[in-house]
Order: C-alpha cells, then sequence, then structure tokens
C-alpha cells in the first residue's frame, strides 16, 4: 500500500498560552512516558507544582503536549480536559480534517520517533536534549486515509490493552510484597507489635558518595547515576545513564571503601523523597552525592530485603518526610535520616520475610519477561503499522 509523506508541521500548530494572572481553578496536570497526561497530586501524592501558576499553560481538551526535554523518553500524551500544565511542556493542536490524535500519539510513542528526537534535539553535552515543536515539525511522517488511521488505531488498541493488563498484574505484586509485610510486623510507625525501636543511625552508616566533578565524567566506563536514573531503577524503568566514570576511578573508590555494596541502600535526597534502592551483587555504578543518599549495612543487624520494603511502606515515609527542610526544592537530610527511628524485628523473622519476597520476586520476574515481550511485539507492530504493513 502506498502512504503519503507528509511534514508533521502541516499538520500541528503551537497552543498553550500561558495563564497569567487570570483567575482559574482549572486542575494541574504532568505528563508521563507510561500514562500521558496524569493529576499532578495524584500521580506524586503531594504537591510538586508552583503555587505561582501564572507561567503555566492552558491546554484544552484534545490538545497534545510533551516533556520538551524528555520527549525521548515518550513523554507526550492527549488532554482529557482543560488544563493547567508546567511551561516546562510544549502544546499543540492538530488537523483533525486530516490526522487522527490517538494515529498521531501512537507515531509519535514510536521506536522510529523516538530514534529520530535525538537528531531533533538541541541542548549541551551531558544535558537532555530540547526539542521545540519547530523542529518536531520537520519530522516526515505516514499519513493514510483517516479511515487506514482509524483501523491502525483499532489494532494498537487491542495490543495496548494487552500490555495495560500485564503492567497492572506487575503492580500488583508491589503490593502482595507490603501486604506480607503487614501481616507479619504491622504498621512500622505506630508498631503494635511492640518490635525493638532504633534510630537508623544505629542501624546503618548514613552517608553519601564521594564527589565527583565534571572533569571526571566520561561517556563510557562506569555508570555514574543521578537522581532520574536512580529513580528509573526503582521504578523497574529501563534507564541508560548518559553519564559515566573511568574503571580507573572506580577501582580506586573500592580500595577507598566508597562504592555501594550488596544489601547498602541507596535513598532519594531530592524530588520524590525517600524511595529506597536494594543495591545487589550484580550492581557496578557510581552515584551523585547530595541528591541521593547512602545507608551502609555494615553492622549486619537488618536483612536487606526487609529494609527495602520497610523503607517503602507509605506510613514509613510520611514519617521520615517529616524532617524535610529547604524552602523550594523539597530536600531530605542525612541529618533527617539518620534521626529517624525504625522497627527491628529479631533478623530470623526478617530473614523468613526475605524468603517469601524471594518467591513473590520470581513470580513478578515472569510477568516482566512477559512484558517485556509484550513491548517488543507491540514496538514490532507500530513499526510495520506506520510502514503500511498492517
Amino acid at each position: 500500500m502506498t502512504v503519503d509523506m507528509v511534514k508533521l508541521g502541516e499538520l500541528i500548530q503551537p497552543a498553550g498560552p500561558k495563564i497569567g494572572d487570570a483567575e482559574t481553578d482549572y486542575p494541574v496536570y504532568s505528563v508521563t512516558k507510561h500514562a500521558g497526561f496524569v493529576p499532578s497530586l495524584e500521580y506524586f501524592n503531594k504537591q510538586v507544582f508552583s503555587r505561582d501558576l501564572s507561567g503555566y499553560r492552558l491546554v484544552r481538551q484534545g490538545e497534545f503536549a510533551y516533556a520538551t526535554i524528555h520527549l525521548d523518553e515518550g513523554s507526550i500524551g492527549i488532554a482529557p480536559e482543560n488544563a493547567l500544565i508546567s511551561p516546562m511542556y510544549t502544546v499543540f493542536s492538530v488537523d483533525e480534517n486530516r490526522v487522527d490524535k490517538d494515529y498521531l500519539l501512537y507515531l509519535l510513542k514510536s521506536p522510529w520517533a523516538i530514534s529520530m528526537y535525538s537528531v531533533l534535539g538541541r541542548g549541551a553535552i551531558h544535558r537532555r536534549m530540547a526539542i521545540a515543536l519547530k523542529a518536531l515539525g520537520s519530522l516526515q511522517i505516514a499519513l493514510p486515509s483517516l479511515d487506514e488511521q482509524r483501523r491502525i488505531v483499532e489494532i494498537l488498541d487491542r495490543a495496548d490493552d494487552i500490555r495495560a493488563k500485564r503492567r497492572q498484574m506487575h503492580a500488583d505484586f508491589d503490593e502482595l510484597r507490603q501486604s506480607v509485610f503487614a501481616e507479619m510486623f504491622g504498621d512500622p510507625v505506630r508498631n503494635p507489635m511492640k518490635w525493638s525501636n532504633l534510630r537508623m543511625n544505629s542501624v546503618f552508616d548514613v552517608t553519601s558518595s564521594k564527589r565527583v566533578y565534571a572533569k571526571d565524567l566520561t561517556d563510557t566506563g562506569i555508570p555514574f547515576l543521578r537522581l532520574g536514573n536512580l529513580t528509573n531503577r526503582i521504578s523497574s524503568i529501563p534507564d541508560n545513564p548518559d553519564l559515566y566514570i573511568t574503571e580507573k576511578l572506580y577501582q580506586v573508590l573500592t580500595d577507598s571503601d566508597q562504592v555501594p555494596q550488596p544489601g547498602d541502600i541507596l535513598m532519594t535526597s531530592r524530588g520524590t523523597l525517600g524511595l529506597p534502592y536494594l543495591v545487589s551483587a550484580s550492581d557496578r555504578f557510581y552515584f551523585q552525592d547530595g541528591m541521593i543518599t547512602w545507608l551502609k549495612n555494615r553492622k549486619k543487624l537488618v536483612d536487606g530485603q526487609f529494609a527495602l520494603s520497610l523503607f517503602a511502606m507509605p506510613s514509613f515515609r510520611r514519617e521520615l518526610v517529616k524532617g524535610t527542610n529547604g524552602s523550594t526544592v523539597a530536600y531530605l537530610s542525612i541529618k533527617n535520616i539518620a534521626n529517624c527511628t525504625m522497627i527491628l524485628p529479631p533478623i530470623s523473622l526478617q530473614r523468613e520475610f526475605a524468603r517469601r519476597v524471594e518467591a513473590i520476586a520470581a513470580a513478578r520476574a515472569k510477568v516482566e519477561r512477559a512484558l517485556a515481550l509484550d513491548d517488543e511485539l507491540f514496538a514490532s507492530l507500530q513499526s510495520r503499522a506506520f510502514r503500511g504493513e498492517l
């Protein structure tokens, strides 16, 4: 089938005026990789947007918005209602007489489109590339008839529904882990089972990494994780760090006991606070100081899986961030973490919990493998669709 190729710029127009001083009760949204438009308060469980909304953009129902510096991750969506979004997003409308919105969304999230964004972006080395609407409009895209576009959307919708159900199964395993924790140990803040309660600096050495300067960063070698990289790992999102340190520097850090060991915990100290990551035996990386706090498990008073689940419990995280300081950027200091208290059941019971978690993890891994296959098949389906082969 022959398919017309047109410049995207022929189909879209800039939109999203700044709200200025006008009073409005529109909800504030964010745009994410997997879910598209999501209400910010529901997604982050707290206010992460500015209280001064004068610089925010008004996006109308049915208009597109994308994260100007995160489009290469697929962070684009269609507004489900009139809303406000941060000026970090770019907004545009489409000519619905020529292009189906859902067709265009699938196309702009396709592997082919994402591979093109690195060519369209502009920015400094080691920084994310900003993609202006004019640059995006230079993309040549396949544009079949509207009827054919809608047929393609119907096929992709059915395939995407399967992926969504599998992602929900994956999320359910995280809830199961929390349920097992609550059954065995109770609420970690109220502590109804009267476990020992210790300050975290009695259980861990609470510290951070050694500072790595820009001159020591390279394009290959050992991954250097920034906050976003660690958050992706915590969320099981594939991550490709763009900063590294040399093997030589990594060995120097290892020799001076400055590299995280299996069983240690890393915790986010800015952005979404208190997210924990359990270091495994297969991990080889270094990480950014200040943004990430390192809990060294030298004393071996706590099982790593128990600590990971404890720190992920909502009631514990709420307690942990009570001491947050900083006026404009949320910040969880080493002192905040060190002085927070945590329950410490007998190590034998912690290890029994870890065994149960391992069984859950094995089942979760099967779902992850199936989800990876779903994603691979969906990407193939997208490629065929936009080559006119469906």
